[in-house]
C-alpha cells in the first residue's frame, strides 16, 4: 500500500503495519516520517529496536538474525534498517523478501532509504514491500509547496507570520526545511506566539543557506538568475576559495561548449536527471560568443593572481565577473564587463 506523507498520521491512528518503506533526499520530512511511526509502534508494545545501517560490505544476515531473535525482555521490537543508497543490491533484495516471505508477529521492520529513480519501484523487493506494507515516497517540495509548508508549521507553533514573513523565511532558507523547522522554534523563543513580521524574521534567522560550487553550475543549468546571484553571494561571503569558483565555472563552459557545437556524447555522460536541462542550455548557447566568454575566464584567472589588479578592489570585480560569466552560460545576453 502506498501513501502520501500527509496520510501517515492519520494511518497510524486506525492500524500499524507490519513493515513501513520510506524513501526520499529530504531528511526531515524522512526523519519526521519515521519518527511518526516509531512513536505509533512504542504506544502498541514495540519497545526495544535494533538499527542495521548498510554499508560497506553489510552482511545481510544481520537482518534474518534479528528477525530470528528473542527480545531481552520479551518486548516487541522495532527493525531500523538504513538504506542510504537505495540500492540493496542482489543479496539485498533476496533478504528483504525473505523476510516478507515469514514476517514475525513481534517486529516493526521500518527501511529508510535514499531516493530510488522509477526504475527502482518496479524491482522485486520494492514490489514486495508494497504487497505486505506500506510505502512512503517523500518528494522534493516545490516552491510554492514550500512556501506552504513553512506556513503549516509556523501556525502549528503559535505563530501568525504575514505573508512577508512567510516569504522571507522560505527565501533565507532555500528550501532546507530542516533549518526552516529549526529557525521557526527560534522565531517561538526570541518572540513568543502571535504574529510575525518580516523584519522579525530578519533580525532572527541566519542564512542558512549552504552551497557547494556544484549548486551553482545546477542553477547555471535551469537559468535560474535569483539563484545564481544568491549562491554567489553566498560562496563569497563564505570566504569560498576563488579558484574552486573559477574551476566549477570553467569545467561546466567547456561541457556546454562542447554540446553546443554538436558533441551529443557529452550530454549523454551527464547524470540522467540533468540531460534535458544541459541539453536546452546548449542548443540557446550555440549562437553565444564563445570567445568573449573564454576572454572573460581568461581575465578572472588573472586577477585572481593579482596581475594587473587594484587590491582595494581586484576581489568584488572577480566575483562581478563570475556573475557575469555565469549569467552568459545561462543563455543570458549581459554587456561585456570593464576592468
Amino acid at each position: 500500500m502506498r501513501l502520501r506523507q500527509e496520510q501517515l498520521n492519520d494511518h497510524l491512528t486506525q492500524q500499524l503495519a507490519p513493515v513501513y518503506f520510506i524513501s526520499g533526499d529530504e531528511p526531515l520530512q524522512s526523519m519526521e516520517a519515521a519518527d511518526a511511526i516509531r512513536k505509533a509502534a512504542n504506544n502498541r508494545g514495540y519497545v526495544e529496536r535494533d538499527i542495521l545501517t548498510v554499508e560497506g560490505q553489510f552482511d545481510w544476515g544481520q537482518l534474518q538474525s534479528a528477525s530470528d531473535s528473542l527480545s531481552l525482555f520479551a518486548e516487541k521490537k522495532i527493525l531500523d534498517l538504513r538504506l542510504p543508497s537505495g540500492k540493496p543490491g542482489l543479496q539485498g533484495s533476496k533478504a528483504i523478501q525473505a523476510y516478507l516471505k515469514k514476517i514475525p508477529m513481534d517486529k516493526i521492520l521500518i527501511i529508510q532509504s535514499g531516493k530510488i529513480d522509477y526504475r527502482s519501484y518496479n524491482a522485486a523487493w520494492v514490489k514486495a514491500l508494497d504487497r505486505e506494507g506500506v510505502v512512503i515516497q517523500i518528494w522534493d517540495l516545490s516552491p510554492a509547496n514550500t512556501l506552504t509548508w513553512v506556513a503549516k508549521r509556523m501556525r502549528s507553533y503559535g505563530l501568525n507570520p504575514t505573508q512577508d514573513a512567510i516569504r522571507m523565511l522560505t527565501e533565507r532558507v532555500e528550501g532546507n526545511l530542516l533549518a526552516a523547522a529549526q529557525e521557526i522554534q527560534k522565531l517561538q523563543t526570541l518572540f513568543g506566539e502571535g504574529e510575525i513580521s518580516d523584519q522579525q524574521v530578519i533580525e532572527s534567522v541566519t542564512d542558512s543557506s549552504r552551497f557547494s560550487i556544484f549548486d551553482l553550475s545546477d542553477a547555471i543549468l535551469t537559468a535560474d538568475q535569483k539563484r545564481i546571484q544568491h549562491i554567489l553571494k553566498i560562496l563569497q561571503e563564505e570566504d569560498t576559495p576563488v579558484i574552486l569558483v573559477l574551476w566549477a565555472i570553467t569545467d561546466l563552459a567547456r561541457k556546454l561548449y562542447q554540446a553546443a557545437k554538436g558533441n551529443a556524447g557529452i550530454i549523454n555522460k551527464m547524470p540522467r536527471q540533468k540531460q534535458t536541462a544541459f541539453r536546452a542550455i546548449s542548443q540557446r548557447l550555440q549562437q553565444a560568443d564563445w570567445q568573449a566568454i573564454w576572454n572573460s575566464l581568461v581575465e578572472i584567472d588573472w586577477k585572481s593572481k593579482g596581475v594587473g589588479a587594484e587590491p582595494s578592489k581586484s576581489e568584488n570585480r572577480i566575483w562581478d565577473a563570475f556573475l557575469q560569466v555565469s549569467m552568459q552560460l545561462s543563455g543570458q545576453k549581459v554587456f561585456a564587463s570593464k576592468w
